[in-house]
C-alpha cells in the first residue's frame, strides 16, 4: 500500500518464540530509499495487505484485529478486536469497509468505531500475503453500494454469493449466485455500472444496480482468476495468461500467453496477481503490456526461468492484490519477501 510519503508492506505469520508475529515496514517513497523509515511488530501476523486512511495505516491481523498506526512514526493510535481475521480494508470517503473470515462486513470510521455491520456467514478465500495466503477478501465500493462475496450457507461448498449492500446503512439490495468450482475466489471490482466478479474459473459481469448477469467469460486455467482492472471499456484479468475483454459483452480483445506449465523444473510463474491499468499500459507480473494490443513494453511476465525478481522458490509469485502506481513509480511485492520499485526517479 502506497501512502503520501511511505510505501507500506506487511508480512504474515512467522514463529518468534512461542508467538506468531509479522512486521509492518514503512519505506520512504524516494527513488533511492532501500531502508525502512520504521518497522513495527504485528502480533499474530498480517492477514492481508494494509490500507491507508488519512494519516493512519491500518493493518489486519490473523488474531482478528485491526490496528491503526500513524503513517509518519508507526505509533499505535487505536486497536479494534473483530473476532476473526480481517481482509484488506477498502477506503472510500474517509471510511473503512472490511470483511472478516467469519463473514461480517463492517463500515468503520477512521478511529475504528463502527458505522454499521452485517453478518452473513463465512467469506470465500481471497488475497494472499507473505507466507500465510488465506484471508478474507477486499470489498468493492461504489458511490452508493458495497459489494461482498460469500460461500452460500444453504448450498454446497462450491457455490458462491455476491451481495450488494447499501453503503449508508448496510441493508442488502440484491444477491447473485455463482459456481465457485472449488477454486480461489478473489475480490470483485466495480466500474461503469457493473461489478466484475472473479468467480472460480470465470469472470462474471453483473449489473451493479440490479444484480442481473450481463456476461460470463470462462478461462482455460484451473487456478482461479485475479481481481480485474477496468479502464476505457476494457476489462483486464490474469488467469495464468493476461486477458483483455470487452467490458460491454465479454469478448476477448487480446491475450498475452504465460508459458508456465505444471512442471516445477521450468521455474516459470503463472500470473494470478491483479493487473493494474494505466494510461495506455497494463501492468501485469513485473512488467508492462500495451493496453491496446497486449504486446510487451518492458519487464518480466513469469516466462523467464532465470528471473532474479520472480525467483525460483515456492510462492515466488506477486502478492495477489497486485502492484501500485503512484507519481510514475510502480511498486510490486513478491510473496517470498521482495519489494520492487520501477521508474519514478529523477
Amino acid at each position: 500500500m502506497v501512502g503520501t510519503d511511505h510505501v507500506f508492506v506487511a508480512t504474515g505469520r512467522e514463529a518468534e518464540g512461542s508467538e506468531q508475529v509479522g512486521r509492518l515496514f514503512a519505506f520512504p517513497r524516494e527513488a533511492d530509499a532501500s531502508e525502512p523509515a520504521w518497522v513495527e511488530r504485528v502480533r499474530g501476523g498480517a492477514s492481508a495487505a494494509p490500507a491507508v486512511v488519512g494519516d493512519l495505516v491500518v493493518v489486519p491481523t490473523f488474531d482478528g484485529r485491526l490496528v491503526g498506526r500513524e503513517t509518519a512514526t508507526g505509533d499505535r493510535r487505536w486497536e479494534r478486536k473483530l473476532g476473526a481475521a480481517p481482509g484488506t480494508p477498502t477506503v472510500a470517503a474517509g471510511r473503512l469497509y472490511v470483511g472478516d473470515r467469519d463473514g461480517t462486513i463492517r463500515a468503520l470510521r477512521p478511529d475504528g468505531s463502527t458505522c454499521w455491520s452485517v453478518d452473513r456467514g463465512p467469506l470465500v478465500e481471497g488475497i494472499g500475503l507473505g507466507r500465510s495466503p488465506r484471508a478474507s477478501h477486499k470489498p468493492a465500493v461504489a458511490a452508493e453500494s458495497v459489494y461482498a462475496v460469500y460461500l452460500r450457507e444453504d448450498a454446497t461448498p462450491d457455490r458462491g454469493l455476491l451481495v450488494s449492500y447499501d453503503r449508508a446503512d448496510g441493508s442488502a439490495r440484491w444477491e447473485y449466485a455463482f459456481e465457485a468450482e472449488r477454486r480461489p475466489v478473489r475480490a470483485p471490482a466495480v466500474a461503469g455500472g457493473a461489478v466484475y466478479l472473479p468467480g472460480g474459473n470465470a469472470l462474471h459481469a453483473v449489473d451493479a444496480a440490479t444484480g442481473e448477469r450481463r456476461w460470463r467469460y470462462a478461462f482455460g486455467s484451473g487456478e482461479g482468476v485475479s481481481t480485474p482492472a477496468v479502464r476505457d471499456g476494457t476489462v483486464y484479468a490474469c488467469a495464468k495468461n493476461v486477458h483483455a475483454l470487452d467490458a460491454a459483452d465479454g469478448t476477448e480483445r487480446w491475450r498475452f500467453v504465460n508459458e508456465h506449465v505444471r512442471n516445477p523444473r521450468t521455474r516459470r510463474k503463472p500470473l494470478y496477481a491483479a493487473p493494474l491499468a494505466g494510461d495506455g499500459v497494463v501492468y501485469a507480473g513485473l512488467g508492462a503490456l500495451d493496453a491496446a494490443t497486449g504486446e510487451p513494453r518492458w519487464g518480466e511476465f513469469g516466462n523467464d526461468p532465470d528471473s532474479k525478481l520472480f525467483g525460483t522458490a515456492v510462492g515466488g509469485n506477486l502478492a495477489s492484490q497486485g502492484p501500485a502506481l503512484v507519481d510514475g513509480a510502480l511498486y510490486a511485492t513478491v510473496r517470498y519477501g521482495l519489494l520492487v520499485r520501477f521508474g519514478g526517479g529523477e
